[in-house]
């Protein structure tokens, strides 16, 4: 999680210093700041892949496995391969990112060691499945809207912005966590074969790998899996307010839909 930490406080880091450099050359406007807001976060989400790649200590792969597994997922969804990275870390994820001109996968050193190759297939699934859906432009539009939403109300009233803040900022969670489950949908759903295995990662990623180390999770039985699959399914797990992706229960619920 420090490498999301970082990324956070580097991303606030720039646009704290995009808005003084901006706004300098903004007389102080209702509408002018509208202006620049909406280019703060635009220049933002222009330099956001390489504060990514500074964050995270991402370094172009030359694994050959990894390279023939993004290769196969992206023609089979039909995309241009995107830019693949890998992080040195006991940090098990994945992750897309990217703007218009630039789209990136970055994995950890954990998740490979993890995933048999199906499994990563799988991920690699979702995380072409927010690329092809404009996640990270979607966002960048939220953000703008919030911006400006919160504006608004700071201009006619201090305490109708500060309502504002905490009513629409939930909003915001539920929204990122609907894009989530609409990437999982979007990797099996025209690829159903994907969906057992895309279970079992999230498994042994939000599950297992909490206790397991993750060299022991790569060849963990398939019947295994299936047993746990079942339980964690029948279990209401807590689901906390400002969880950013549906609880792994959900996740398994939702995608056993789509299983053949």
């Amino acid at each position: 999680m420090k490498y999301w930490w970082r990324y956070y406080f580097l991303s606030f880091a720039v646009l704290l210093l995009l808005s003084f450099v901006v706004s300098s050359f903004f007389p102080s406007n209702f509408y002018l700041e509208i202006g620049e807001i909406s280019l703060v976060f635009f220049i933002w989400y222009l330099l956001s892949p390489y504060i990514m790649i500074i964050s995270f200590k991402l370094k172009r792969s030359y694994d050959l496995r990894l390279d023939s597994i993004v290769s196969y997922t992206s023609n089979l969804f039909r995309m241009r391969k995107p830019k693949v990275f890998i992080t040195y870390t006991d940090y098990t994820n994945a992750f897309a990112f990217g703007n218009i001109f630039f789209k990136g996968i970055g994995y950890t050193s954990s998740i490979l060691t993890s995933l048999q190759d199906n499994e990563l297939i799988a991920v690699t699934a979702h995380e072409l499945s927010h690329i092809r859906n404009h996640d990270m432009e979607i966002q960048v539009i939220g953000l703008i809207l919030y911006d400006i939403i919160y504006l608004f109300a700071f201009n006619i009233n201090f305490i109708l912005g500060m309502v504002l803040f905490f009513l629409v900022f939930p909003i915001f969670i539920l929204f990122h966590r609907w894009l989530e489950k609409r990437a999982d949908i979007t990797a099996v759903k025209n690829n159903r074969w994907l969906t057992v295995y895309l279970e079992n990662a999230l498994i042994k990623i939000g599950y297992l790998g909490r206790t397991i180390p993750s060299y022991l999770l790569r060849d963990i039985p398939d019947f295994q899996l299936y047993f746990i699959k079942q339980q964690l399914i029948n279990t209401i797990e807590d689901k906390s307010f400002f969880r950013t992706h549906p609880s792994l229960s959900d996740r398994l619920r939702y995608l056993s839909k789509y299983e053949s």
